[in-house]
């Protein structure tokens, strides 16, 4: 049985309130919030993203789960602070994470990062393959609630693009999903409710947000989104003594913050909470060393360019390597032999010739769109300057979380790596040793060499631990 009560502000705040929380008390002792927000604000959100969405797809990402517009994308930050100040009414200690004292919170660069190609499609190709994976479970068993873990789940751009694409198909989950940062979590709550709330009411899931531990009631229930305020550890101590079985688990953009302790700590505690059909892990990163400041006068260059000629077959032909995830590209880049900082200033792919194309359009057809979008790609790339932040490798944590899981017994089958350093000419001689035939090398020089033939930004890994 559960409980409820609200939370509001009073007097006109009651009215006016553009959202607001539930409390809901639990048998098992636990309590959360569940989010309700103002069908008004939804359908002005609505009324925006309609015309990106048409715009969007007819010229930039015809298949994506789910698009927001830049004016969305306000709309959330506008409204988050009511969410924040109920939400710290209730006990949540808000404190936004900003990289620089002069920056934006980082979790909005995250949240527009939908409207970049190359900031969303390594991300859509992780989650699409965690949904297929999950879609197939579910065929074999229909009447199985697909259980989902992330961890560091920020403004919820990798969970909601993964709730959605299950959607398609009408396949629904629940999910569990960390962060350890209120402010974060608030923004995740309305990423997810703008698309919730105009779903059937019957396939509407019920979004909660909790402080520390979650309501035992709410794991394994379908059309369940939970949205945690915890730190990722602590999280997955407690619920290696519960008997829970994950389908799925998405890392996505945080384990590069932690160091290799924190990734060994926290799969030894997910190697506990491995479903009956196994658990697919999705995990994405930011590398280091690497920072993307593209100037004004490139942007203004490949957007003319795009007038004449045709930038994705320019583009194909000019993009010397592939990403593991199937990234063509070629960065133009300095590094600075002092410091090891790769510094990008051009970026040459089938996604940003598709982008740069839509904003030659947009130039002649609707200036105003046009800003939205030069800002959007300035916000989304400006999340690399995170990079002075990064304690651990995407090539390091992988190699952590295989070894990890192996220790325990786990039967892993690794889908994707990092980085394909065969084809640059290494080979792996022993244990984080590797050899190109002139010199031999531990892993972490190895990496930084193959970085400054291509410095890949964004690296994933695929990981299938068997039942």
């Amino acid at each position: 049985m559960e409980n409820e009560s609200y939370y509001q502000g009073e007097g006109k705040d009651l009215v006016d309130s553009k959202v607001r929380l539930e409390k809901q008390e639990f048998e098992s002792g636990y309590s959360s919030f569940v989010v309700k927000v103002d069908p008004q604000f939804t359908q002005e959100c609505y009324e925006y993203d309609k015309a990106w969405d048409q715009d969007f797809r007819k010229n930039v990402g015809p298949n994506y789960p789910y698009t927001m517009s830049p004016k969305t994308s306000q709309m959330i930050a506008s409204t988050s602070t009511e969410l924040k100040k109920e939400m710290s009414r209730s006990g949540f200690q808000i404190d936004p994470w900003k990289v620089g004292v002069d920056d934006e919170p980082y979790v909005m660069g995250v949240l527009r990062r939908v409207m970049v190609t190359d900031t969303i499609e390594p991300i859509l190709t992780y989650t699409d393959s965690i949904a297929n994976h999950l879609k197939e479970l579910k065929e074999k068993e229909p009447t199985k609630v697909l259980n989902i873990r992330s961890f560091f789940c920020g403004a919820a751009v990798a969970d909601k693009s993964l709730i959605t694409r299950l959607y398609e198909s009408g396949t629904t989950a629940n999910l569990i999903a960390t962060d350890i940062a209120a402010d974060s979590i608030a923004i995740a709550a309305l990423n997810f409710s703008v698309w919730n709330e105009l779903l059937p009411e019957s396939d509407r899931y019920e979004i909660h947000i909790v402080k520390g531990s979650v309501p035992r009631e709410l794991y394994g229930r379908d059309k369940t989104i939970v949205l945690q305020v915890e730190d990722a550890l602590r999280a997955s101590e407690e619920e290696k003594n519960l008997d829970l079985g994950y389908d799925a688990l998405v890392l996505d953009n945080g384990l590069q913050y932690v160091s290799s302790q924190f990734t060994k700590d926290l799969l030894n505690n997910v190697s506990s909470s491995v479903g009956k059909n196994g658990l697919y892990i999705g995990a994405l990163g930011l590398d280091s060393h690497i920072k993307v400041e593209i100037p004004k006068f490139y942007h203004i260059t490949q957007i003319i360019d795009s007038k004449f000629r045709d930038l994705r077959q320019e583009y194909s032909k000019k993009s010397k390597y592939e990403a593991p995830y199937g990234y063509s590209h070629t960065y133009k880049f300095n590094v600075d032999k002092n410091t090891g900082m790769i510094l990008i200033n051009g970026v040459v792919s089938d996604g940003a010739a598709r982008m740069y194309t839509w904003l030659g359009k947009l130039l002649s057809e609707n200036r105003s769109r046009f800003k939205e979008v030069m800002d959007a790609i300035k916000s989304a790339t400006d999340l690399s300057r995170a990079n002075r932040v990064v304690e651990t490798t995407p090539f390091d944590y992988h190699n952590v979380i295989v070894d990890t899981l192996q220790s325990n017994g786990r039967n892993v089958e690794v889908i994707e790596r990092p980085l394909e350093f065969e084809k640059y000419g290494w080979t792996q001689v022993e244990k984080d040793m590797y050899t190109n035939g002139k010199e031999t090398v531990d892993g972490g020089t190895m990496m930084r060499i193959c970085k400054e033939q291509d410095p890949l930004v964004l690296r994933t890994s695929k990981i299938l631990v068997k039942d």
